[in-house]
């Protein structure tokens, strides 16, 4: 079965989006793909809520298809989530989700981002707690700019800089 968004209603579509933007936006800032762990983490750590809650709030969002999943390790069944078009084409300057780029996976792709959001968990937060930074996705991006970092930037955009 392929997983879509197509069985939802444009209304049913817009309610998750506005329901679940803030988890939408952080993972999109976040490249658009992270393990569910880090989902968990993250979230947690910029809200304060349970990690139970938003575990059923990821679970909400793969059941309508706006998260996906790509198995990474078959012998774990280590999974990447990532976005589906419709969330991501809500962030972009495109008319229709059709339009959005489809996600080109590769081994080294996957690992440097699972090791990027674990060091912005592990390492970056924190400073920023101890200098009385306020923690959210906006102000994460501005302090990894402000810092030099460019932490959240893919391959072919630090080419560009």
């Amino acid at each position: 079965m392929k997983h879509t968004t197509h069985n939802l209603t444009p209304e049913q579509k817009d309610a998750l989006f506005t329901k679940y933007k803030n988890l939408i936006y952080m993972i999109h800032c976040c490249g658009g793909y992270m393990l569910r762990r880090q989902i968990r983490k993250l979230f947690h750590l910029l809200t304060d809520r349970s990690e139970k809650d938003i575990e059923f709030d990821i679970a909400e969002l793969i059941l309508s298809s706006f998260l996906l999943q790509k198995t990474i390790n078959k012998d774990t069944r280590t999974q990447m989530l990532y976005l589906s078009k419709y969330p991501k084409s809500k962030f972009l300057t495109v008319d229709r989700s059709e339009d959005v780029p489809a996600i080109n996976w590769t081994n080294q792709k996957i690992f440097e981002q699972i090791f990027k959001i674990d060091y912005l968990i592990e390492v970056i937060i924190a400073p920023m707690k101890e200098q009385n930074f306020s923690i959210n996705m906006d102000n994460i991006i501005t302090y990894l700019n402000w810092t030099g970092s460019n932490l959240l930037l893919s391959s072919n955009q630090m080419d560009m800089l």
